[in-house]
């Protein structure tokens, strides 16, 4: 089995040649087919696509709101910048160029 998953899947060619071929495939659109559900892979990755964007259109805005807040209070030159103002009352002291 893994011998004929080798050949099928070119692994015993050089890495130059699998590099090749893989980078031409991927010019047509053909990502080859995943080896589990014997399904093309473009396929497979347009069907999790839009749970992904999802996801890091929200990661992304919750970055975007706590990087708001965190320049608000002086931790977004160093995290000790904050803890340095809150320490020493100075605020002039610690800013940031």
């Amino acid at each position: 089995l893994k011998a004929l998953l080798v050949e099928r899947m070119g692994l015993d060619k050089p890495v130059l040649t699998q590099v090749w071929n893989f980078l031409a495939n991927a010019a047509t659109g053909n990502l080859g087919f995943d080896v589990w559900s014997k399904r093309p892979v473009l396929e497979v990755i347009l069907e999790v696509f839009p749970n992904t964007l999802i996801l890091g259109l929200v990661s992304l805005g919750w970055c975007r709101w706590a990087g708001r807040w965190s320049a608000v209070s002086g931790l977004a030159a160093s995290p000790w910048s904050g803890v340095a103002r809150w320490w020493t009352g100075c605020w002039a002291c610690c800013r940031s160029a």
